[in-house]
């Protein structure tokens, strides 16, 4: 996690997170109700299953991509909850199943396991331990994404942990490195073999083009060069082959925003093998879509994130050594079949979209069905064993409780904060509250500051490849702020640009001219969908009934038992392809849900005056736009494109730290700084305090972005006349930063206290628990009911205006928050007789 996620974790930890007090629970750890046996702890199920069973054919393919660390599934979201022991029995039930049909069964993976989420990104280096988990899937066939050829250190990961172990069956047909010293394959060229049962295939694995750094000893052979390799053009015409399977990091389809080379390969085979049917499985897009190139040439593309489990049934394929069931028994059999007439501009790379799907079944070209399967328990019971009870295997328990283990000790489940709604990437457009991008404006102009250049007006460019998913409704825990923003970017700037030119920026980086600019920039678009289960909207009313309060999930019951089958619906995939119309191949039918596409860069503005522009301001963006945004200042104009480091250097460094890290106290002194500057305080990750966790008891946060109110300590509001002892305990303080049980912070133009009282109190008068708890007078309603020490409640006191005015010249000084900290600490600190710094979990006192 980068500066960027830094510093979204700690404003969203306070900003977005600090007015929900929604997700309560006494722990850290982010919890969630149990609606299944497995999974991870807090994962919800589905509630809507498969529409049918799945079509078998002779040969048939589980396929997976993208997955990105997403290996303990998707715990808010209901549609993708099952993790990857779940995967794990999936997996070794269909291939019992598959032995039991008599034919065959392929599981394929074409890459990106990094950056995505903690499970991955959480350790050092990143993958280390996700990837064993990942490894516990006997695939049969793999190819590494664009994510394996970021970092050295990750491309020698991937060749020491699977290219020497999965060997020829991990392919890399135009991928090479140099990190041991000699320039070698990063995996197989291609694969040759014989399936169980007979089947003879021949299996390429291609990356899309592009170019990694020269830093990560890794380059990629250009599509168009390896097809003319000796090698290549050998293994084609080798006999014999009844199949070619064509797999790869590589987008299925070709768009203006995505580059393929899948094209290029199938027409390069086709021209040498014009009989031999092609089978393609790609990725990259993050996207859901089947590809017809010919009628013996396809492609699936099966989603992102452990969302989606692809399918493919394929027959009638012509083996002479093929010895299992052409049309096993009792199953579906697919009945589709590709028609498209072969073209220039396939052979291209450019497939024309002259494909239409046929419903008949012709003995001389292949049959086929694709089906896009929704990760969740109740998909993978309904087609591997019928039903849950019997679905789970020892391997796939044994998995799933290594992942909950090491999210415990990678401390990924510590709750940061409550976030009081979804912001989404694309439920609704820039410049609307809900778009996580108009959050992210907020965080980039309240955080991102160079303290020499405070007052310099600047602009603040990032594009929507910083954000990679939505923010959920509910606790905020390190989890989410990897799966927010997973990049380590720095922020570098150019200074003094005349505004003329800035101000004509964004509209230029956006304008429809600059997406061929933009792929050969190195900035990629983002993926042209995105998982739309996840970006709900709960303030439509419909959904909202069906909303959980607390967890901001959708509540089982409320679903469960509405009557038509198109009101229980759950937005979701309802994915178009080459072989259907919206939704024929999704497993589980889901309500349409139409995504908006953000602009490719957006803009924050920070240090403006009210009603002029400035003459010059600091363009700053984030260092991974370092080739995009000087050439187009020069193309508007501005010469002087030196860009320099905006932020420290070590900014960048990770929140999550080994406890004896001897950068610890530099680290904390950085997050300090970044919180301090904007007058925001939070709980820090325990691994930088070099404590063990301490959690808050509720979601609240609590920041004291102001001095609270200093008032002559009294029984209660004025007439009070009530005696006797007060219990009041201290449940929910037990660290300096979250001193939350009696302390208060400014919410607009209200101060709240949270106060902790037994339930024997709860006659007492309202005012005079809040007052005789934290040792103030306060004045009107407040909100107070019984409590005990096993089950506190917050109680809230809120001051208005006029009653803040009455105390504001008790402070005087540079830091107010910071001195009402030491101040407020000390003294409550005082009323249970212990010394500033540290309070006990559980202390009771009696007020006199």
């Amino acid at each position: 996690m980068g500066v960027l996620s830094l510093l979204f974790t700690a404003f969203l930890s306070i900003s977005a997170t600090s007015a929900c007090s929604s997700c309560g629970g006494d722990q850290g750890s982010s919890g969630y109700p149990r609606f299944t046996r497995r999974m991870q702890p807090g994962d919800v199920t589905a509630e809507t299953g498969p529409k049918a069973p799945l079509p078998w054919g002779q040969i048939n393919f589980i396929h997976t991509t993208d997955s990105h660390g997403w290996l303990e599934g998707h715990i808010k979201e209901r549609n993708f909850g099952a993790d990857w022991g779940d995967f794990q029995s999936f997996v070794e039930h269909m291939r019992k199943r598959a032995d039991s049909l008599d034919v065959d069964l392929l599981v394929i993976d074409t890459g990106d396991l990094h950056d995505g989420n903690g499970l991955s990104d959480a350790t050092t280096p990143n993958g280390e331990y996700s990837n064993t988990i990942f490894k516990r899937i006997d695939y049969d066939l793999l190819a590494p994404g664009n994510h394996e050829l970021y970092s050295s250190v990750v491309v020698n990961q991937t060749y020491q942990q699977f290219t020497k172990v999965y060997t020829d069956r991990y392919l890399a047909s135009n991928i090479n490195t140099t990190i041991t010293g000699e320039n070698v394959r990063l995996g197989a060229p291609y694969r040759y073999f014989t399936t169980k049962r007979g089947m003879r295939i021949m299996a390429f694995g291609v990356m899309f083009d592009w170019k990694p750094s020269a830093k990560v000893h890794a380059t990629i052979q250009p599509a168009s060069q390896m097809i003319q390799e000796k090698w290549f053009q050998d293994a084609v015409d080798y006999q014999p082959i009844d199949l070619f399977v064509l797999i790869g990091h590589n987008p299925v389809r070709q768009d203006e925003y995505n580059t393929s080379s899948f094209g290029l390969v199938q027409g390069a085979i086709r021209k040498r093998r014009p009989d031999v049917p092609i089978q393609g499985f790609g990725g990259h897009t993050h996207i859901r879509d089947f590809k017809c190139f010919s009628e013996r040439s396809s492609a699936l593309e099966s989603g992102k994130y452990c969302d989606t489990v692809g399918w493919l049934a394929l027959g009638n394929i012509e083996s002479s050594t093929y010895n299992g069931t052409r049309t096993p028994s009792g199953v579906p059999a697919p009945r589709k079949t590709c028609h498209a007439s072969l073209n220039d501009d396939e052979e291209a790379g450019f497939a024309g979209d002259d494909h239409q799907m046929v419903m008949t079944a012709p003995t001389t070209i292949p049959v086929l069905d694709r089906r896009y399967l929704d990760w969740n328990r109740l998909t993978f019971a309904y087609h591997a064993t019928g039903s849950q009870d019997i679905f789970d295997t020892l391997e796939g328990l044994n998995t799933t409780a290594d992942i909950t283990a090491e999210r415990e000790n990678l401390n990924i489940t510590h709750r940061y904060g409550c976030a009081p709604k979804t912001y989404c990437l694309s439920c609704k457009p820039v410049g609307h509250e809900r778009n996580i991008y108009t959050l992210l404006q907020k965080v980039m102009s309240a955080i991102v500051i160079n303290e020499t250049r405070a007052d310099q007006a600047r602009i603040i460019i990032f594009n929507n490849q910083t954000v990679r998913y939505d923010l959920v409704q509910g606790p905020f825990t390190l989890d989410d702020s990897y799966i927010v923003i997973p990049y380590e970017d720095t922020f570098k700037y150019i200074p003094d640009v005349p505004f003329a030119y800035a101000s004509r920026l964004l509209n230029e980086l956006n304008k429809p001219s600059m997406s061929n600019e933009r792929r050969s920039l190195g900035d990629p678009a983002a993926s042209r969908s995105i998982n739309p289960a996840s970006c709900l909207d709960p303030s439509d009313p419909e959904w909202a009934a069906a909303m959980d309060p607390q967890t901001g999930l959708y509540q089982r019951r409320t679903l469960f038992r509405r009557v038509l089958p198109h009101d229980a619906l759950v937005p979701g995939y309802k994915t178009a392809d080459d072989l259907g119309t919206a939704g024929d191949g999704d497993d589980t039918p889901h309500a349409a849900y139409d995504p908006i596409e953000n602009p490719h860069y957006i803009q924050a503005n920070a240090g403006f005056l009210a009603r002029n522009d400035p003459r010059t301001v600091d363009v700053v963006f984030s260092s991974h736009l370092s080739k995009a945004i000087p050439p187009v200042l020069k193309r508007l104009g501005f010469k002087d494109t030196g860009a320099f480091d905006y932020t420290p250097a070590n900014i960048t460094t990770r929140t999550v730290i080994p406890e004896n890290d001897s950068k610890n106290k530099a680290n904390l002194a950085i997050i300090e700084y970044i919180m301090i500057s904007v007058g925001l305080h939070r709980q820090l990750h325990a691994s930088i305090l070099g404590s063990r966790a301490i959690s808050p008891q509720t979601c609240l946060v609590q920041p004291p972005s102001a001095p609270a109110p200093i008032m002559t300590a009294a029984c209660a509001s004025p007439g009070c006349s009530s005696s006797g002892s007060l219990r009041c305990t201290s449940l929910g303080w037990r660290d300096l930063d979250e001193p939350g049980t009696f302390f208060s912070h400014r919410d607009v133009d209200r101060w709240h206290y949270h106060v902790y009282a037994e339930a024997g109190d709860a006659s007492l008068p309202k005012n005079e628990i809040v007052s005789r708890c934290i040792g103030k007078t306060v004045y009107g309603d407040v909100a107070v009911d019984g409590s005990s020490n096993t089950q506190p409640n917050d109680y809230s006191e809120e001051f208005t205006e006029v009653e803040l005015l009455r105390t504001t010249s008790h402070y005087i000084g540079k830091n107010a928050a910071a001195e009402n900290k030491r101040r407020e600490s000390a003294r409550v600190a005082g009323l249970f007789g212990m010394p500033p710094g540290f309070m006990p979990e559980h202390k009771t006192f009696t007020m006199p």
